[in-house]
């Protein structure tokens, strides 16, 4: 099984659409048909989506959660992430090339400690 919710439910699915449920974090591995990479400063999530036209993928977030699905013909499917708490999930783009759908999410940028210099002033 792929994910906690086809766990949960024993395999259940609906004829036509596939369910994905997992933190993009904790999938570090290649599953049936994506592939999530963790590299510097970013999170790269790669579905293999053959026959899918541009016009027929929707990606939203909402909170820090990902959602993506995808359609050819009668076929649809659907994958849905949480993305962990050190990733942005404003920074969200995707390329769709060659049968592949790549996904891209930018780490948090770390605020610096900023130095203040204080005047001193006498009297």
């Amino acid at each position: 099984m792929n994910s906690l919710f086809d766990d949960f439910f024993g395999g259940f699915s609906h004829p036509t659409w596939q369910w994905y449920t997992t933190t993009v974090t904790d999938a570090l591995q290649k599953t049936k048909d994506y592939d999530v990479k963790e590299e510097v400063g970013e999170l790269t999530l790669t579905i293999d989506v053959p026959g899918v036209k541009l016009e027929d993928v929707v990606i939203t977030t909402e909170k820090r959660r990902l959602d993506i699905s995808t359609k050819r013909g009668e076929k649809k499917n659907a994958w849905k992430f949480d993305i962990a708490e050190d990733y942005d999930p404003s920074t969200v783009t995707a390329n769709l090339a060659f049968g592949e759908l790549t996904v891209t999410i930018l780490k948090k940028e770390i605020a610096k400690p900023t130095v203040n210099t204080i005047k001193v002033t006498q009297g």
